[in-house]
């Protein structure tokens, strides 16, 4: 009994090994949603500290079915500035589908100038693509409702791919985010 025990460990580990070495080890990603939310001016709460709060007027995650989630009270990103300039983004909001169903949406992140164009773009209030600066995210989601239970289960990754910092010249500041599902 015991030889049969190691035969079968043996050929499970080597046909394991083999689909993992013939695997083409690409993580697929899948569009899934942008989400545009617009900023209120920034709070210091300490040293390096900061929480931006997201107002529901205008904030909004749109799905790759077209489908428009309102942003919910309670949102807001609370910031942590490394030493180094690079920001530690922690992001909890709540959202409704087009169907009244709550979906919490929480994310982690990264943000910093990629290069000196960047560094300018912030410091002097204009328009700031991904291009400009280093900014991941990764989305976390979840809810009680039946026809979205597959965000409980998958994984999400996104990036900035604009924003409008706080400025004098009377334009609204935001981030955009466009969200990929991993597959």
């Amino acid at each position: 009994m015991k030889i049969f025990k190691v035969i079968f460990i043996t050929i499970f580990t080597s046909l394991l090994t083999m689909s993992i070495a013939h695997s083409d080890g690409h993580i697929k990603l899948e569009y899934f949603a942008t989400a545009k939310l617009f900023l209120d001016p920034l709070a210091p709460v300490a040293d390096r500290d900061i929480i931006a709060n997201v107002p529901t007027e205008g904030s909004y995650i749109e799905t790759a079915d077209g489908e428009r989630w309102n942003i919910h009270n309670p949102c807001a990103d609370w910031l942590v500035l490394q030493a180094s300039g690079v920001f530690n983004l922690d992001v909890r909001c709540s959202a409704k589908t087009e169907d009244g169903s709550a979906v919490r949406v929480d994310y982690i992140g990264r943000a910093y100038p990629a290069n000196e164009i960047g560094s300018e773009k912030m410091t002097s209030s204009e328009l700031i693509t991904r291009d400009d600066f280093y900014f991941i995210t990764a989305p976390h989601m979840k809810t009680v409702s039946e026809k979205y239970s597959w965000i409980n289960n998958t994984m999400f990754v996104g990036e900035m791919v604009e924003m409008q910092f706080f400025n004098d010249k009377g334009k609204r500041p935001y981030v955009m985010y466009k969200w990929y599902a991993i597959k």
